[in-house]
């Protein structure tokens, strides 16, 4: 396994980031690995990219910032994770875009596991700002799942009758009344 490592490693360093349908199944599960792979397809798309905000580097840092989160090294995580909400804001350009709304809640998620709780609060409201002008009710899956995350962030605030009124609106949604 240890040589496998070290042969695929060096596919990596030079740049061929298709190798890994190749890879072994027992590569593949093995985390170490795996964080490794992702730190080279990093560097190496940071390279590529230099100075652009191409998708691919986004998704690169997301995907790191999601392994690391994880492996709950929350702080790592949040580096990569603002990173790519930064560039995907850029991306963008429209501050309202509801591709930023995952991005969003990705960010506050880390933020309130770090219990940065204030952070979390800014980033879930302007997640549900954007996710209330854009689906309106259509996805309210989504909607739920915010509410709920600032509900919870709210109450670890010491806020609890705005936490409360959070709950009574999700009430409100799963019932089909909203």
């Amino acid at each position: 396994l240890q040589k496998d490592k070290s042969f695929f490693l060096k596919i990596v360093q030079a740049n061929n980031l298709e190798f890994l349908k190749y890879v072994s199944k027992e590569l593949r599960n093995d985390r170490d690995f795996q964080m490794l792979l992702g730190k080279e397809d990093l560097k190496l798309r940071r390279q590529l990219y230099d100075g652009q905000d191409n998708f691919a580097l986004i998704r690169s840092l997301d995907r790191i910032g999601k392994f690391l989160f994880k492996l709950r090294w929350y702080e790592d995580a949040l580096e990569l994770k603002k990173e790519a909400l930064e560039r995907v804001r850029r991306y963008f350009t429209r501050q309202d875009h509801p591709s930023l709304i995952g991005w969003l809640r990705s960010v506050a998620n880390t933020l309130h596991k770090l219990k940065r709780y204030e952070e979390a609060l800014v980033l879930y409201e302007e997640a549900l700002r954007i996710e209330r002008g854009h689906y309106k009710g259509k996805y309210p899956r989504n909607l739920v799942r915010l509410l709920n995350k600032k509900a919870v962030t709210l109450r670890e605030l010491m806020r609890y009758e705005e936490a409360l009124e959070l709950d009574k609106e999700v009430v409100e949604i799963v019932r089909g009344n909203h």
